[in-house]
């Protein structure tokens, strides 16, 4: 070993079971050759290949990888299979709800979405009904048992032509083809003039036809108001008119309740007063309807 000063350099080192000589940096040392220049023993990267899901990458300068637009999915992100997401913002991906879509995928449809963590035995089942327009659905239940939630905001709907008594309506919903039987039927309905009826006091209902004709009422014609009897309105400027769960008008399991394949399927909002005068309405809130699909056959 020969001394230089307060330096010494080893002229030999013999390392014994694999061992390792690391610089003070902490980086191991592949070869120190005779003048003394050490060669670490981390190498040069000399190129960077962008993979699945990636841009970017290069063989020469400063590189920079990137995910690139669609390379990666959020079923890969989170590991979940396809048809599968997660809803919820809890912070905690165990306690979020886990989402299955299943058939078309479509709610209106033959699809089936199933919501996982929200509670034993939680679906929301599509029934096969349709919807109108500006009415927001969510169907709850399975196969053959249904609630369905019809939700709207300021929908438009048709309004009085003039200062007289006259009977309108507006479609919500239609009942899938075959046969059903309907239990019971719930609203929260508020209607909004623009200016001219908002102090009417209109009687609102819901019937299976819609609703027409110079009549300050609905019960004149039983299919006006055969889901719900006709209830009066506070007012036409925003205030809620609430009713059910209630049974059908004429009765529960009979008349409209008992819907075979040739019945009436659509469900009308329906309404009727002396007006004021021609103006516009608004309609808000929602109806609830539970009902039964009935297979016919073997």
């Amino acid at each position: 070993m020969a001394t230089h000063g307060s330096e010494q350099k080893l002229k030999k080192i013999i390392l014994e079971n694999s061992g390792t000589i690391e610089t003070e940096a902490g980086t191991e040392i592949a070869a120190v050759d005779a003048d003394g220049n050490v060669t670490s023993a981390v190498g040069d990267i000399t190129k960077v290949t962008a993979g699945t899901g990636l841009e970017g990458g290069g063989a020469s300068g400063d590189v920079t990888l990137g995910i690139k637009a669609g390379g990666v999915s959020a079923n890969e992100v989170t590991g979940l299979a396809a048809g599968e997401f997660i809803v919820g913002t809890d912070g905690s991906p165990a306690g979020n709800a886990k989402v299955t879509m299943s058939g078309d995928g479509n709610l209106n449809g033959s699809g089936v979405l199933t919501v996982q963590n929200l509670g034993p035995n939680v679906t929301a089942q599509a029934s096969g009904g349709t919807p109108e327009a500006g009415i927001t659905p969510m169907e709850y239940g399975d196969a053959y048992n249904h609630v369905t939630v019809l939700s709207f905001t300021d929908l438009a709907v048709p309004g009085p032509s003039g200062a007289a008594n006259e009977a309108l309506g507006a479609l919500l919903y239609t009942f899938p083809a075959g046969a059903h039987v309907h239990t019971v039927t719930g609203f929260g309905i508020a209607l909004q003039g623009g200016g001219t009826v908002n102090a009417d006091t209109p009687v609102i209902g819901i019937g299976s036809v819609l609703a027409n004709g110079a009549v300050p009422v609905l019960n004149g014609t039983a299919t006006f108001m055969d889901y719900v009897t006709e209830q009066s309105a506070a007012d036409c400027n925003g205030t809620t008119t609430n009713v059910g769960p209630i049974a059908a008008t004429a009765g529960p399991l009979t008349g409209i309740s008992l819907n075979g394949p040739a019945d009436a399927k659509t469900v009308y909002l329906n309404y009727a007063d002396g007006w004021a005068g021609a103006d516009t309405l608004l309609a808000s809130g929602g109806v609830v309807i539970k009902w039964t699909t009935l297979p016919v056959g073997p």
